[in-house]
């Protein structure tokens, strides 16, 4: 053991008095050693602040209740390593850290658990009712700061690089995160257990976005089997709101030559196989076996269609529904734009459709004889003309 008895810049220094054992570098504590008892150390501290560390337990762990006070912040860990860049300019391909690990798997090794860094939250019987996580990643903003340059700042960072050639076989994952439960745990009503809670102290502090994906690739959500869905915002709201389970809104910001489009769904069988049909889009709006009286109408699809006066000049048409064959092969039920079931439980349709009496712009109350009630404009091709429609009929 080296140690400079005169000036106590280098080497080990024991001070008697404290019982410490001081590791120095020129004259500054580099960190320092405490003994319990004959046997125990206390703890080990790099930098200042020093805290009081406390004996083991069961010969292995360190106790962190022998250094609780009631009335202290309690800030403590059984190891703390505090790092300072200093003022010195480290801009350049730097990778300094307060603590780096670093596991090397050789080429022997082909079915371990191997891992970098390991840390472990073990709780034992115990009723949990504050923050208790097996790793945290704080990062605080204390001072006043400006994040500029292609810079990539957070809490936590996950990096993948693949340097060679890495090959994926089939049924294995290479993830940048990897959230894995063992058992389901018992969630009471209004209680939760997400894969991943994404939160802020109030909606002053709400994130700008929830998640966003980079660059150079597409935003891909997928189930592994085909028998689960992707469910969004499946919930029953207890408070009096507007509710609105999804909204998309995709805008163009810049002169463009192609069409912006709200959501497209595309579902099929591919080639060879078989099935029974083919459903784009289900409307179904649900009532529970007692809902009370609606206000309202009740409404499967709800266009509306409109532009601020202001706009340019359209040169195309403006629908609510565009019906488009694309069909190369022929369907032994015929091909039809609308195709109308009969009622499925005991209440029968109530007409085919209801219109406007708006003039004739739609449809028109028609006077002109004494059968004819009403009228509805067509336009074929270029030409308008008029279905029209008759006081009675004499059923087949």
């Amino acid at each position: 053991m080296g140690r400079n008895t005169t000036a106590m810049k280098r080497g080990w220094n024991y001070d008697i008095p404290n019982s410490l054992l001081k590791a120095m570098v020129d004259g500054t504590e580099a960190f320092k050693l405490r003994k319990d008892s004959a046997s125990v150390c206390a703890g080990y501290q790099a930098g200042a602040p020093t805290y009081t560390l406390a004996g083991q337990v069961d010969g292995a762990r360190v106790s962190l209740a022998t250094a609780y006070s009631a009335s202290g912040s309690n800030r403590f860990s059984a190891f703390e390593i505090n790092a300072d860049t200093g003022a010195t300019d480290l801009t350049g391909d730097t990778y300094q850290a307060a603590i780096k690990g670093a596991l090397t798997v050789g080429t022997t090794q082909t079915n371990a658990s191997l891992m970098g860094g390991l840390f472990s939250l073990d709780v034992g019987t115990v009723n949990l009712s504050a923050n208790y996580f097996a790793l945290r990643g704080h990062l605080d903003f204390w001072g006043n700061c400006t994040i500029s340059g292609t810079s990539f700042v957070g809490a936590l960072s996950a990096y993948v690089e693949n340097e060679a050639t890495t090959t994926v076989s089939a049924s294995q994952y290479l993830m940048g995160l990897d959230i894995y439960q063992v058992g389901a745990p018992t969630v009471a009503s209004g209680g939760f257990n997400p894969a991943i809670y994404v939160r802020c102290s109030a909606s002053a502090a709400a994130w700008q976005k929830t998640l966003l994906v980079g660059a150079n690739q597409h935003c891909i959500i997928q189930t592994v089997s085909s028998d689960k869905n992707i469910r969004l915002n499946g919930q029953t709201y207890t408070t009096a709101a507007s509710i609105v389970g999804v909204q998309v809104k995709p805008r163009a910001g810049v002169n463009m030559t192609n069409e912006v489009i709200g959501i497209e769904s595309m579902p099929g069988i591919n080639s060879s196989y078989t099935g029974t049909g083919i459903v784009c889009f289900k409307a179904e709006p649900y009532f529970g076996s007692t809902t009370g009286a609606l206000s309202g109408d009740v409404r499967g699809y709800e266009v509306s269609l409109g532009a601020p006066s202001g706009v340019g000049t359209q040169s195309g048409g403006c629908y609510g529904i565009e019906f488009i064959n694309n069909s190369a092969k022929s369907f032994s039920g015929g091909i039809y734009p609308i195709f109308v079931n009969t009622h499925g439980d005991a209440v029968a349709w109530s007409g085919l459709m209801k219109l406007p009496d708006d003039g004739g712009s739609i449809a028109d109350l028609a006077s002109n004889a004494a059968t004819i009630n009403a009228v509805l404009k067509v336009v074929v091709g270029s030409t308008t003309t008029y279905l029209v429609g008759y006081t009675s009929y004499t059923a087949s």
